[in-house]
């Protein structure tokens, strides 16, 4: 769960082989996906967004003070 006045750092790392997809918060490894995964021929792009799971009061969580975007690309032979 989010705590306000809290700054969390987020990394997304897709495999060279688009087979795996890992989530990190905090460098700490919290999910990762192998299955329904787009083709290996598929554009993609990032989309950040927060989402209500519970309640109904107005807050206002997100503040981005830095956003850092590193694509190392390897060769998928």
């Amino acid at each position: 769960t989010p705590v306000s006045g809290v700054v969390y750092d987020f990394e997304i790392v897709v495999n060279a082989n688009l087979t795996a997809v890992e989530y990190y918060i905090d460098g700490v490894l919290v999910a990762t996906l192998t299955t329904n995964l787009p083709p290996v021929t598929q554009n993609m792009g990032y989309y950040l967004a927060i989402h209500r799971v519970a309640g109904s009061v107005s807050t206002n969580i997100w503040l981005a003070d830095y956003m850092y975007f590193d694509l190392e690309f390897t060769d998928r032979g």
